[in-house]
């Protein structure tokens, strides 16, 4: 039979495991939250960005959509880098976000979308997307809480 002491030591410790459990799952459901919050920014950019190649050049609400876009890309950046832990698989997402500056320079051009622009834009999202769910945080958490990492 246990002392007093002991018992309310394990129950401490129960308690303590408890705790530290819930936070860990809370910061996993918001990583995985926030993970899909980049899936739905990398999804508007693709739309907004085959929008922005469809648009006549001379329509004035073409500027300001390039400029918002051109926002959405640098916050997409910036939200990988703090995402992804590993420098090699950030180096093949910052090529990728690369490519996309690229194509808004085209677009910015007023260049038509062409079959290549458009599976130059598709693949690009396609990669990064792929790139976040092999190389973020909470991936690596995953791999981690599954045993595989």
């Amino acid at each position: 039979m246990a002392t007093p002491a002991e018992a309310l030591l394990s129950a401490s410790l129960g308690l303590v495991g408890g705790v530290l459990g819930a936070v860990a799952i809370e910061r996993l459901k918001a990583g995985v939250a926030s993970l899909e919050a980049e899936f739905v920014r990398l999804d508007t950019v693709e739309d907004e960005l085959f929008e922005i190649f469809e648009m006549p050049a001379d329509i004035a609400d073409r500027s300001s959509a390039l400029r918002r876009l051109v926002s959405k890309r640098r916050r997409l950046g910036q939200n990988i880098r703090r995402k992804v832990i590993d420098g090699e698989a950030y180096k093949s997402c910052k090529a990728q976000l690369v490519l996309l500056d690229g194509l808004l320079a085209k677009a910015e051009d007023a260049v038509p979308l062409t079959d290549d622009i458009e599976r130059d834009i598709e693949a690009a999202i396609a990669r990064l997307r792929s790139q976040l769910r092999r190389s973020s945080k909470t991936a690596k958490a995953f791999a981690f809480l599954r045993g595989d990492a």
